[in-house]
């Protein structure tokens, strides 16, 4: 078994949590692809009190849920998956992001970046192989408090580079509401 296959099977070891994930039901509305690759909501959970995101200097981050995505390669044919660089990730970057109604635009949840040229590109990403029949899972941060429909977005292209390449939208959810107890 040489090292790409070896390395592609430990991604489709799904990555053991303590935390108790409530699924997402029938939330999702629709499933967009690309190629064959789908991205898809797996589950949410609360993110503890005690490890709230990092608020830095005139950082306001209103993060309180973690959602679990699935990137699938169901087709036949390589895709590439753009990822962050950091320490050699292989998380997909994009964008969370939300829309009141079905029929308007999506907006980045943290980020007014979306759509501009240039974005996602140069030292701090690279491409990375999602070869027919593997999948990648992730978490990204979301805030519960924010109304409407939710996705996360990912970058996908049939060669490893930035011209043509595609913003998958995965299904829609809405995220966790707190249920208040009354006493």
């Amino acid at each position: 078994m040489n090292l790409t296959k070896l390395f592609a099977a430990l991604i489709l070891i799904p990555l053991c949590s303590l935390a108790v994930f409530s699924q997402t039901g029938n939330e999702r509305s629709y499933e967009n692809s690309y190629r064959g690759v789908s991205l898809t909501v797996v589950s949410q959970r609360w993110i503890p009190k005690d490890k709230v995101p990092y608020i830095g200097v005139d950082v306001i981050d209103f993060s309180d849920v973690i959602v679990k995505f699935r990137l699938e390669n169901r087709g036949n044919q390589d895709v590439y998956y753009l990822a962050d660089d950091a320490i050699s990730s292989v998380v997909p970057v994009g964008f969370q992001v939300s829309r009141g109604a079905r029929q308007t635009e999506w907006e980045g949840t943290y980020s007014p970046a979306r759509g501009r040229e240039g974005i996602f590109t140069g030292v701090g990403v690279h491409w990375l192989l999602l070869p027919p029949g593997s999948a990648v899972e992730f978490e990204r941060e979301d805030v519960s408090n924010k109304r409407g429909e939710h996705a996360t977005t990912v970058y996908l292209n049939i060669e490893p580079e930035h011209k043509n390449r595609v913003e998958l939208v995965s299904n829609t959810y809405r995220p966790l509401r707190r249920v208040m107890s009354r006493k």
